[in-house]
Formats: structure tokens, C-alpha cells, sequence
């Protein structure tokens, strides 16, 4: 899995595909991480093309550091309509946490599902993660259908586990999970 973090591979889907973010892509991420677009996340929204370099620039690091993966979600056209993250990598767990955010014109077209699918069965053919884990904001119906729809259980709530700076306040998430099939060891 460490490989994928300094040469993260193209995903290729039916509709789309899963690509490392680039520069390029400044502008289109300012929109996914709108105020909108993040009402159910724990971080500020990207405001300007600068912000959105800053932010790409500090994603390339991290992946470079083996702390996450974050790819563009592109189209046929390469335009960026979303971003999907890997990150908390365990290796002697061989467990991994996945996050995604979707432009909202690209809401409720099934391309999450797609992403996560692709996604899912691009880890069992070529790594050996044997599970996948999500937190999810309770309100956020639609995530947590996706996740059911794809697959994963839920196993609880996790209280208190996200500090939401313009609130002042905590949030919990539901955690939910989905085990690749694999021999035991």
C-alpha cells in the first residue's frame, strides 16, 4: 500500500476516473469545498484559487509523508467534479479510512457509488487491505445510504469525535465498516 502514497495509480471507472490532484485543479476544488458542500465537514471552505493551490500543495505533501491519498474525482473531459481521500493507513492491521466530496451539481447521480465501487474493488484486486472504514455525520442521510448501498456496516456511534471550529462545538459520527474478503492469516 505504501507504494500507491508516491505513485498513486489512475483508477479507472465505467463514467469516470480517479486521478492525483493537480494545480489545475484550484479553482474546481474551491467549489467542491464550498460553504455548501461542507455542511457536513469538519474544516473551512476554500475561498480563492490560492487557497485551493495552498491546499493541493499541502495534500501532495501529505501523501508524499504516507499520511493520505487524495485523488481528483474527474470526468471524460479530465474536469475535477469531486475529491476522494485514503487515509489511516494500518498496516499491521491492513486497514484504511476513505472520505469523499462531490461538486453538489454532481449530487444524486450515482457517481459516488460508482467511485466507491471502483474504488473497493481496485483494493481487493491489488492491495492487501482487509478493511475499510467510514465516519459519517449522522444528519448526513445521504452518505450513510451510500455506504449501506456499497456495502458497509455500521457498528456505532463515536460521541463527541469531531470539533467543529464555528460552532465551538463537537459532533458525533457514525462508523461504519466493509471487510474485503481474504484468506485469514
Amino acid at each position: 500500500m505504501e507504494s500507491y502514497y508516491k505513485h498513486p495509480p489512475v483508477i479507472e471507472l465505467q463514467r469516470y476516473r480517479l486521478r492525483t490532484l493537480e494545480l489545475k485543479d484550484s479553482k474546481k476544488i474551491c467549489e467542491v469545498y464550498s460553504e455548501e458542500g461542507l455542511a457536513f465537514q469538519p474544516m473551512d471552505p476554500l475561498k480563492s484559487e490560492e487557497e485551493g493551490k495552498a491546499y493541493i500543495e499541502t495534500c501532495r505533501k501529505r501523501q508524499l509523508d504516507g499520511k493520505m491519498l487524495r485523488w481528483a474525482i474527474v470526468d471524460e473531459k479530465d474536469d475535477m467534479i469531486g475529491v476522494f481521500s485514503m487515509n489511516g493507513y494500518d498496516k499491521r492491521h491492513r486497514a484504511i479510512s476513505f472520505g469523499a466530496m462531490l461538486s453538489k451539481v454532481y449530487w444524486k447521480k450515482g457517481i459516488m457509488t460508482e467511485v466507491m465501487q471502483g474504488v473497493i474493488a481496485f483494493l481487493t484486486k491489488e492491495t492487501n487491505i482487509r478493511r475499510i472504514e467510514v465516519s459519517i455525520n449522522p444528519k448526513n442521510s445521504a452518505s450513510l445510504n451510500l455506504a449501506k448501498r456499497v456495502g458497509f456496516t455500521e457498528e456505532g456511534i463515536k460521541r463527541d469525535a469531531i470539533y467543529i471550529k464555528e460552532s465551538g462545538r463537537y459532533e458525533d459520527r457514525v462508523v461504519m465498516s466493509y471487510l474485503l474478503e481474504r484468506e485469514s492469516l
